[in-house]
């Protein structure tokens, strides 16, 4: 299975491609009079109307109207079948054996092991998941997949570009992307759910409307939000009110403690992993950095939604998962 992933292209103009199937099914209907609506429900589109297209030479219609009535759901159960075959005998295959080495998704680290053990990389990391590995299939392709989309500079959820990889990154945790897009057809077939059904689970999740990938993405305004402070149930406006009232209240100088930090070379994890071990803690002295880092990491947010873990004043972005 080759780890690029396709766009759903257009049976009757092939350089035309989209990334859900609804844009395709509407594309279809409008420009060439042709409703392939039941495509909509297929659990692998993407696959599946590769297979179409190189199947349609051969499809012998007196209308083109009649097109996906007479020849659709036909193919689709055989084709669907043989793409099953293949994924079960991989799923079983990557339950038993260890995978990689494969490169993580957002650091330069060399991943190597059980499928979960990858994934767990991923997620304890840098607070990225993908599902469940037992609903996990052609795994090393898919990280490859993602991958290359964060390298092009592309949210792997919004689907917005950007000039720069690290404006990427800093939007992927500020407006917390770090997952796929639910209605993005170009990953179905990583999901054994999607080859166990010839349609979709019912109550899929709707698509992402704020998607736009036509320009450079745009961040939208958003509501700002209170920072609860690290020692007491004060609720700050801002982080530099936050500043404000630790020297006030706690006499603790965030300031000058972010600059240590910066002067220690803390990465951004270990300054996430600090920031929560404050607010564990209430330590008002700079802990060992034994404390919070290596085996002490601690990425799991103390406060839910904790603005800090998203300011770049506080956990920084100086590169050191870039591929540069």
């Amino acid at each position: 299975m080759s780890a690029a992933i396709a766009e759903l292209p257009c049976l009757f103009c092939s350089e035309t491609k989209f990334i859900s199937i609804e844009e395709l099914v509407e594309h279809t209907k409008s420009e060439h009079g042709v409703s392939l609506s039941e495509l909509e429900a297929v659990s692998l589109p993407g696959p599946f109307l590769a297979h179409l297209q190189d199947k349609i030479d051969d499809i012998q219609v007196e209308n083109i109207i009649d097109f996906s009535s007479t020849r659709v759901t036909s193919l689709l159960e055989v084709e669907l079948a043989r793409l099953r075959d293949i994924a079960l005998a991989d799923h079983e295959s990557e339950m038993q054996t260890e995978l990689g080495p494969v490169k993580c998704i957002l650091c330069n680290d060399m991943l190597s092991g059980t499928k979960e053990d990858l994934l767990s990389h991923i997620f304890t990391s840098h607070g990225f998941s993908v599902g469940l590995p037992t609903n996990l299939v052609h795994i090393t392709h898919m990280l490859e997949a993602i991958r290359a989309t964060l390298k092009a500079n592309t949210c792997i959820y919004c689907h917005g570009q950007f000039k720069a990889y690290q404006q990427l990154r800093s939007h992927m945790r500020k407006r917390r992307h770090l997952r796929l897009d639910p209605r993005d057809a170009r990953f179905d077939a990583f999901y054994m759910t999607n080859h166990l059904a010839v349609t979709k689970p019912t109550g899929a999740t709707a698509p992402n409307s704020d998607s736009d990938s036509s320009s450079e993405y745009q961040e939208p305004t958003m509501a700002p939000e209170h920072v609860k402070c690290l020692y007491c149930p004060a609720d700050l406006p801002s982080a530099r009110d936050l500043d404000k009232h630790c020297i006030e209240a706690h006499n603790v100088d965030l300031q000058e403690w972010r600059g240590g930090w910066r002067s220690a070379g803390l990465t951004m994890y270990e300054r996430i992993s600090l920031i929560n071990h404050i607010r564990r803690t209430g330590c008002t002295e700079m802990p060992s950095k034994e404390a919070f880092a290596g085996e002490g990491m601690q990425l799991v947010p103390v406060v839910a939604g904790d603005p800090l873990l998203c300011e770049p004043e506080w956990v920084g972005d100086d590169g050191e998962d870039s591929d540069e």
